[in-house]
């Protein structure tokens, strides 16, 4: 049980990438959160990974994504690997629920999707349209959202914060999405913040059933005390079901993560909420197997009050 009295604790938004990649996100995070001058450029995924374990995470989702085509297969095979590393170490730890990304300038992304999800076993897709300087519509990779829709494992993708990136906003592009694919549970990471106002929300999440908010970075921005943070607390007050939340670890708002942690404890209005948030829905969109086997136990119990 977490401090706060919460079950466990699921950080549903953490990068486990390469010393390459992970060196590059620290410097590129650097200019815009003081707080990870303090992390050093050389810091590893195992380092990564023991920090926010000592922070309390039972479970990570980890995301790694290719930058340009032709990388994609390497990228998921080290990440199947590191995820099974971290899954054999003696004494335990966080278990590490590995995502797989693709490229639309891949050779062939469907197949890559096809790989990642079925020899390597990775438990979803992560595209990040921004960073990866694409768009989640090109004709390329509907072999891959099909591949994951058939699969049953879920898409996380990148919305918000279109300024900062100085790209267009995804809004349209998620919502087609959740038309195109409707058994494709789809993962809005940062709510299309602050693009769409938190209070439209409602009306999305009733059209599309399969569509989930990953409050990742929002909370640092719109969380209790700020302009936004009465319409957010309302919105995990009746949708917390469909809320996940994470660190973004070692790309994140705040260092040390337990910051982000305490945010996300205090951010909800509820007991049930803050169960939701924490853990009980990112739970839910993974297979079980997949799960520390406490935590999937209490899964299956009924939720809080």
């Amino acid at each position: 049980m977490t401090p706060d009295g919460a079950a466990h604790l699921i950080d549903a938004h953490v990068h486990l990438m390469t010393p390459e990649r992970t060196a590059s996100g620290i410097r590129w995070i650097r200019r815009v959160v003081p707080d990870y001058q303090a992390l050093p450029e050389t810091t590893t995924a195992v380092e990564v990974l023991a920090h926010v374990e000592a922070a309390g995470a039972e479970v990570v989702f980890s995301l790694f994504y290719p930058l340009r085509g032709g990388e994609s297969r390497r990228i998921n095979r080290w990440h199947s690997r590191f995820a099974g590393w971290a899954a054999r170490r003696p004494g335990g730890g966080a278990k590490v629920v590995a995502f797989a990304s693709v490229h639309p300038d891949d050779d062939d992304p469907g197949r890559v999707a096809e790989e990642a999800l079925g020899t390597l076993d990775l438990a979803g897709l992560k595209l990040h349209p921004y960073v990866q300087r694409l768009d989640p519509l090109d004709p390329r990779l509907s072999p891959a959202l099909a591949a994951a829709q058939e699969s049953g494992r879920p898409l996380i993708i990148h919305t918000g914060f279109a300024a900062f990136y100085g790209q267009p906003d995804l809004a349209a592009a998620v919502f087609a999405l959740a038309e195109r694919y409707p058994r494709l549970r789809i993962v809005a990471a940062h709510l299309l913040y602050p693009e769409l106002p938190l209070g439209a929300w409602p009306r999305y999440l009733e059209r599309y059933p399969n569509l989930y908010l990953d409050a990742t970075n929002v909370l640092s921005v719109a969380g209790p005390g700020t302009p936004d943070g009465e319409s957010l607390a309302r919105l995990l007050d009746v949708w917390s079901h469909r809320f996940v939340f994470g660190s973004d670890h070692p790309m994140g708002m705040a260092y040390p993560v337990d910051k982000l942690y305490t945010l996300a404890r205090a951010a909800v209005p509820t007991d049930r909420a803050r169960e939701d948030l924490l853990w009980r829905t990112a739970a839910g969109l993974v297979e079980r197997r997949r799960l520390p086997e406490a935590l999937a136990r209490d899964l299956e119990g009924p939720a809080g009050p």
